[in-house]
This record gives structure tokens, sequence and C-alpha cells, in this order.
């Protein structure tokens, strides 16, 4: 969330529906998923964070303006949202890595959605850039590498899987520097 206090510039993040539907899923989804599943946090002891971290945290992202992410069909609408946001003029910030085993020191891989974003936005004549970064825990500091146009990402990478192949091989190394 710091990206969002310190960013000089307009951006929405993509985020779980969860987050975004309400006091409830958001409770369970951060009870259950985030804090147990991801980070490792005893259940109880993520129920009972939760019933004071929740209420919180369900004001602080209506704040933020979450565009809702879905694994269904439900992401069309993620993408015309997108699409919506990127042509006033706005960044979207995208947190791709797959992490259902946890946040690793090294990221095992990307779920490509931001891929079809791209796509889409490319036939729509957006060529947008992407920006692999990296957030050191221990040092807490973000590392961000050199922008990347769609259009020349699709020329390294012409597949999904070797675009999110590529990119979690630039964020990896971003991990890997010595600061």
């Amino acid at each position: 969330m710091s990206l969002e206090i310190y960013a000089d510039f307009p951006l929405r993040m993509w985020g779980t529906y969860e987050m975004n539907s309400g006091l409830r899923k958001m409770y369970r989804y951060q009870s259950r998923v985030y804090y147990h599943e991801k980070k490792g946090w005893n259940l109880h002891l993520a129920r009972l964070f939760c019933l004071l971290a929740s209420p919180l945290t369900n004001l602080f992202y209506k704040g933020l303006k979450l565009i809702s992410t879905y694994q269904d069909t439900r992401f069309r609408k993620t993408l015309k949202e997108s699409l919506e946001v990127l042509k006033n003029g706005e960044n979207i910030v995208i947190f791709p890595e797959i992490s259902d085993e946890g946040y690793l020191d090294e990221m095992k891989g990307f779920y490509a959605g931001f891929v079809i974003l791209a796509e889409l936005c490319y036939k729509n004549e957006i060529d947008v850039s992407i920006y692999p970064s990296y957030f050191k825990i221990k040092e807490k500091v973000y590392l961000f590498d050199k922008p990347i146009l769609y259009s020349e990402l699709k020329k390294i990478a012409p597949t999904r899987k070797d675009m999110t192949k590529y990119l979690t091989e630039k964020c990896n190394a971003l991990n890997n520097i010595e600061l």
C-alpha cells in the first residue's frame, strides 16, 4: 500500500473480488486465505486478528477503489473496467504472482490475467508499459526494472506462458540484487 500512498501519479489496483465484496467476505478471505494460507498464521490467531483488522481494511480498500478480479467469466468485467481506467489516463498496479503457497523468496510464476489485459489494450491501440518489480521484504524496499512496452514483450516472448516466465525471471533477478 505504500505505493498507493507515495506514488505521484494516479493509479488503481487489481485486487481479489473478496476484498471488494463487503465485510463478511473480506473477513473470510483475510483470515483463511491471506493470513492463514499465504502468511502461515495459526488460523485461530488469524480469525481473532481479522475481527479488528477487517473493518479497518474494508474502509481502506473502499478508498482505494480496487478493480475486482475474478477467476471465472466475470473477469470480463475486470478487463472492461481496467481498459476504461487506462483510457482515462490512470495507471493500474497488478500483483500477478502465484502465491498459493505463500509469499516465497523466489516467485514461482505469474497468472496471465495481466497479459490478457495488455493484449486487449494493444487491440485498442494502447501499448501499455509493464514495470517488473519486486518488494524485498527484509530490506523493505521496492525495486523496479526498466519498463517494457507490451509490443516489445510480444517480440521477446510470443506466448502468454513465455511472457509470464520472462517477467517472473526479471522479478526474481531483482530479488537477487544486493543492496
